[in-house]
């Protein structure tokens, strides 16, 4: 017979014995599981990050919006087309809407065809009708209408209202718009939609007019960002590309945040899916010692062996993370169905990237972590069957373990499109592990030496780890990595949950209220206040525009880029204040302390305008307030949370600098919806005053977040199911061991009750020493990625050091009891014939 058929005809017989008791269901089952869990993880967070964008967009009416204050060049058009994008236009500009004697300012937005490509408008077919949702702008020929500005006017639906030269009818009233805040999230003007065809007739749009176009684009993702990388050099000074991050800061760092969690999340499962499939080889191993030198006593090879035991493993692993998968796209897409009410509407498909990544996974965790005790066995020698141990790793081994690492780096780098966060948080917990080695070392010595003042049953636990020192090393290495791990993705799910919350709080300020007149701003906040209203404090507010820097015109100072920038083309909203306000932090400078107003005019600006105009501490800046000047020195830069919904500003003048019968006032509240009639108490009590709802606007960005948060709870769990994976392995591990000491223990009269205290003292010690190293590894690793990563505030973690270490002597203890159930129950006959080549 020759050699492969007889190679062939052994593998299959070693395959059939192995799977029935050799430690390869073990193998496969830590493979088939870390597919699987990386396959799920995968695809599910690529699925959510998919669907959490695409929501996103909703803000912004398409995939990709470019803003100008002229149309696009054709050539972009025709290019888009080329590209098979959609591709809609839009114009906003303000001016004065009209019906008999009434005049209103009206902020007016003009559509063509297609508007919107995401999101939905919501209108009323009459007052007291509800909402709808339609996907189509206003046809030519008619308008459509906020409640307010047909409230101002003193008309209903059906009215024809004077826009220019044009006589239009009003058909709806517009209550919602998806791309609302790209106009101004504090808009003062009431809003008007009509189609773009109509506007040439009004004559409202003519050379020098200032207006905003704002060109759609949306299409398929790759095509979008072809298209995007194409445009990007053409922009020049006069358009720029509209973006979540720039709109909605908030949504934008929400979304992030998850991303980098997400693929967090995908990391630590396959690093808990390594560890687990590197304890299950060993353990593979260590059973196939015997069997290894007794083949080398009849004359096999190394090389026979290698070829061997490679083969079964790695038919093992094949078949393993085919089945994983399977079963990762299958309970992904289970998952998804269940969850269905409480994820995004739309879910995008996520092709077939996670299954390869989970498969790839799969087969690069089992070569990498299996072959390096394949290559002991191929070692062994024949006299090593009066030794019970392997042979250390040769160099080859070690090659091919960094070798698997790198490979696995790379795998989850990319899919997690963040090379550093897998670099930081992988070579952070090996280099953490190295550490806990060898903490664990001396904690192992030290405890030998405390030993006879120790209870019985410990001190007999505990003797037993320090027998196979070198085996309990390993597993709490392997243990307190795992730990860390979930540790990691735990504290960071509960933090990340904490500042989404912080970020749009349930009752964050949802109306303004503006244009409160000087005389009426202590009565205003008495009333508010009188009806138990939440309430910011009253900001006063003065209209000025920059004109002048340093004695030059703003426009010639400023970058090139920043010449189109809004602030140099609209008046701001300035106000005053002896206090820093709320939600704004100095970054540069001082606040002014005993300011004297008549020594010199002094002003805060805003940190984002300083950067985008090129401005500094000591600048003079120059503004006009109704045909009057006024000149002051920048002081202080300020960094101005944007997504609080409070009264925010570009420019924070000293007290007393304005004339005060310049100003109005300005505050922002929160109110309930069941309160809405509080809105119409307010105006007829106080008649100047405009109350802007920006409610919905608030209530698509904290739904966005609620779905960002629900991701980040679900993909916990299968980081934990990947935990406990790992906590079975490592504990199946030293099985073997365990039936050839309890078969010389109950030969010599050792009783039930006193092998399970002897096996639950070594376990529940294991899990301390363990989770204290956890608690260990945990803190420097998350000073790490707190910092480094996430851009968090990392609290002191006192908490861990007393949840981990118990959580831990509770799961092993408890994990290793029943584990060890077999051999605390079976008698010294079965548990000889049992033990095997351990």
């Amino acid at each position: 017979m020759n050699r492969p058929v007889t190679l062939l005809r052994l593998f299959l017989k070693f395959f059939r014995r192995d799977w029935r008791g050799g430690g390869l269901p073990a193998l496969f089952l830590a493979v088939t599981v870390a597919v699987g869990a990386t396959t799920t993880v995968a695809y599910f967070t690529q699925r959510l990050n998919l669907a959490m964008h695409h929501q996103a967009q909703d803000l912004i009416g398409a995939d990709l919006v470019v803003s100008g204050s002229q149309p696009v060049d054709e050539q972009w058009l025709a290019t888009a087309a080329s590209m098979d994008l959609r591709v809609s236009v839009l114009l906003e500009f303000t001016s004065m809407v009209a019906h008999g004697d009434a005049l209103v300012l009206s902020a007016i937005k003009a559509v063509s065809e297609g508007y919107p490509h995401r999101g939905n408008l919501g209108v009323r077919l009459a007052e007291q009708e509800p909402m709808v949702d339609v996907q189509q702008g206003p046809q030519p020929g008619e308008v459509w209408a906020e409640a307010r500005l047909l409230e101002e006017l003193g008309v209903g639906i059906g009215a024809e209202i004077e826009v220019g030269s044009s006589l239009l009818p009003v058909s709806r009233i517009l209550d919602q718009e998806p791309d609302r805040t790209v106009s101004g999230l504090l808009s003062m003007n009431p809003r008007l939609m009509m189609h773009l065809d109509d506007i040439a007739a009004t004559g409202l749009v003519v050379p020098g007019s200032r207006v905003t176009w704002r060109t759609l684009f949306s299409g398929a993702g790759d095509d979008i960002a072809d298209f995007q990388q194409w445009l990007q050099p053409q922009l020049g000074a006069h358009y720029r590309i509209i973006s979540v991050s720039e709109d909605q800061p908030a949504v934008a760092s929400a979304l992030e945040r998850a991303g980098q969690f997400l693929g967090l999340a995908t990391i630590a499962t396959v690093v808990l899916s390594g560890v687990s499939i590197s304890m299950a080889a060993r353990l593979y191993a260590r059973r196939h010692f015997h069997t290894s030198a007794l083949l080398r006593c009849l004359g096999a090879s190394g090389k026979t062996l290698g070829a061997l035991y490679t083969s079964q493993v790695l038919m093992a692993g094949v078949l393993a993370s085919t089945l994983g998968s399977l079963l990762g796209l299958l309970f992904c897409e289970l998952l998804i169905m269940a969850l269905r009410e409480l994820l995004p509407a739309f879910i995008p498909p996520a092709g077939m990237a996670p299954a390869l990544l989970g498969y790839g996974a799969g087969v690069v965790l089992l070569l990498g972590f299996a072959l390096p005790p394949l290559l002991q066995l191929q070692r062994v020698s024949a006299l090593r069957l009066l030794q019970s141990d392997l042979s250390p790793l040769p160099p080859a081994a070690w090659l091919v373990f960094a070798a698997a690492l790198g490979s696995v780096l790379l795998f989850v780098g990319y899919f997690a499109e963040d090379f550093r966060l897998a670099g930081i948080f992988v070579g952070g917990l090996l280099a953490f592990m190295l550490l806990s080695a060898l903490i664990a070392w001396i904690l192992l010595r030290t405890v030998g030496t405390v030993l006879p003042w120790l209870p019985f049953s410990l001190r007999m636990g505990i003797q037993g780890l320090l027998r196979r020192r070198g085996t309990a090393l390993l597993q709490m290495v392997a243990f307190s990595a795992g730990l860390c791990a979930i540790a990691i993705v735990v504290l960071l799910r509960t933090d990340l949950l904490r500042s989404w919350q912080q970020q749009v709080p349930p009752d964050a300020p949802n109306h303004f209220a503006i244009n409160i007149q000087p005389h009426d701003a202590a009565r205003v906040a008495a009333f508010m206040d009188g009806h138990d209203i939440r309430r910011a404090s009253l900001y006063p507010m003065v209209r000025g525009r920059l004109t002048h820097i340093n004695g030059r015109s703003a426009l010639e100072v400023v970058p090139e880029s920043a010449r189109d920038d809004n602030i140099l083309h609209r008046e701001l909203n300035i106000t005053w204040s002896a206090e820093v306000p709320r939600h704004n932090v100095l970054v540069e400078g001082q606040w002014w302390e005993d300011y004297r107003a008549e020594v010199e005019a002094v002003i805060s600006i805003e940190q984002g305008m300083a950067r985008r105009l090129g401005l500094q501490r000591g600048d003079e800046l120059s503004f006009s307030f109704a045909g009057q000047s006024r000149a002051a020195r920048v002081t202080s830069v300020r960094q101005v949370d944007w997504n609080s919904f409070q009264p925010n500003f570009y420019v924070i003048f000293a007290p007393g600098q304005l004339p005060e019968q310049w100003a109005t006032s300005m505050t922002s509240f929160y109110l309930p919806p069941e309160h809405k009639g509080f809105i119409r108490q307010l105006v007829q009590q106080f008649p100047s005053v405009t109350v802007l709802e920006v409610d919905r606007i608030l209530g698509q960005v904290q739904g966005i977040i609620s779905q960002v948060s629900r991701s980040v709870e679900y993909v916990l769990l299968f980081v934990l199911i990947s935990g406990f994976v790992l906590l079975f392995t490592i504990v199946q591990s030293t099985i073997g061991l365990r039936l050839h000491e309890s078969s010389l223990l109950r030969t010599f009269g050792a009783s039930t009750a006193f092998l399970r205290s002897n096996t639950l003292a070594e376990f529940t010690f294991l899990g301390l020493l363990s989770g204290i190293l956890a608690t260990l590894i945990t803190h420097g690793l998350a000073w790490i990625l707190y910092r480094q990563v996430f851009d968090l505030p990392l609290d002191a973690q006192w908490l861990l050091w007393g949840t981990l270490p118990l959580g831990a002597m509770i799961l092993v203890g408890c994990a290793g009891l029943w584990a060890s159930r077999s051999v605390v129950q079976q008698s010294p006959v079965d548990l000889l014939r049992e033990n095997r080549d351990t």
